[in-house]
């Protein structure tokens, strides 16, 4: 399955984030960098940075545990850090039109597609992955 969908489930695409992260950042006029954040924002940036990707794989025990974790991280502060981005760096309203809306496909995924493949949370919660990576559901 891995091969077949490449690119097309959540958290495939973080390497594309980075690098429109990165473009915003080389975009941005030097007077705009050097302005303050405001705090709220800030204090959505720690909360999503804080967040402890291993502590968060070692908690994954079935499918759908995997499932409500990146529904989680796809609802929180992160997505708000991705708003400011697109509000605060992109000038041009088509522009942010049209990264909202792959913000909010990129969520329909994995609200939608994923469990139409994939199946009910009950038959999630059946698919334990084993040791050697592969499931025993």
């Amino acid at each position: 399955m891995r091969g077949e969908s490449r690119g097309r489930w959540p958290g495939e695409d973080g390497c594309g984030r980075r690098r429109g992260r990165e473009k915003l950042r080389e975009r941005a006029a030097p007077e705009k960098m050097g302005q303050p954040a405001s705090p709220s924002i800030l204090e959505d940036a720690r909360r999503a940075i804080s967040i402890s990707v291993d502590s968060l794989v070692w908690s994954i025990r079935t499918l759908q545990d995997a499932y409500e974790i990146a529904n989680e991280l796809e609802h929180s502060e992160m997505n708000s850090v991705f708003e400011f981005l697109i509000s605060y760096f992109i000038e041009d309203s088509e522009t942010q039109t049209f990264l909202r809306a792959q913000l909010t496909d990129h969520v329909g995924r994995l609200m939608i597609e994923f469990p139409r493949h994939v199946g009910t949370g009950t038959f999630r919660r059946t698919i334990i992955p084993g040791e050697d990576g592969s499931n025993s559901g």
